[in-house]
């Protein structure tokens, strides 16, 4: 009987190791593809121009964000404007993103006044291009007013993303 018992709690022992196993296989970056984007807020203090942008998953199934998205200007051919923004702050959490949910990332959007017209290197611009943390294919907000600095200057910066 003992044996018996023994061999029922191995059994069981390897049936539930199988089962948390299966259910904490990780899950995918969330892809630009299954991704929606907007800005929700805009903000302005001392010369800078804070933007949130909003990622909204708008496919079934889940996916995970963390990190900072890429952000860059871009005239209207795609060509990147200046340089892409710099990271700012901590990476930030792992956040599992499921149908309708949402991150955002504030994204800074200094006034090309605040430098040397010749070291900013004023350009107008079409939008902005913007890689979502760990992706390579990128998505577009247009920005038809704005100018950004094509010179060696930081004129754009970004946060990791954060629950919205």
């Amino acid at each position: 009987m003992r044996r018996f018992i023994g061999t029922t709690l191995l059994v069981i022992g390897l049936i539930a190791t199988e089962t948390v196993t299966a259910s904490a296989a990780p899950l995918p970056t969330c892809k630009s593809v299954d991704l929606g984007i907007l800005v929700a807020r805009e903000e302005g203090t001392a010369g800078t121009l804070y933007r949130e942008i909003k990622f909204t998953m708008r496919s079934p199934g889940s996916c995970v964000l963390r990190g900072f998205p890429g952000v860059s200007y871009v005239d209207s051919t795609g060509a990147q404007v200046g340089r892409a923004a710099r990271r700012d702050g901590p990476t930030g959490d792992l956040i599992t993103l499921t149908y309708g949910t949402s991150v955002s990332a504030v994204a800074g959007f200094t006034n090309p006044g605040n430098w040397d017209p010749e070291t900013c290197r004023p350009q107008p611009v079409w939008g902005v291009r913007i890689y979502p943390p760990d992706e390579f294919v990128p998505l577009y907000i247009k920005f038809p007013d704005d100018v950004g600095c094509a010179g060696p200057v930081d004129a754009l910066s970004t946060r990791a993303v954060h629950r919205s």
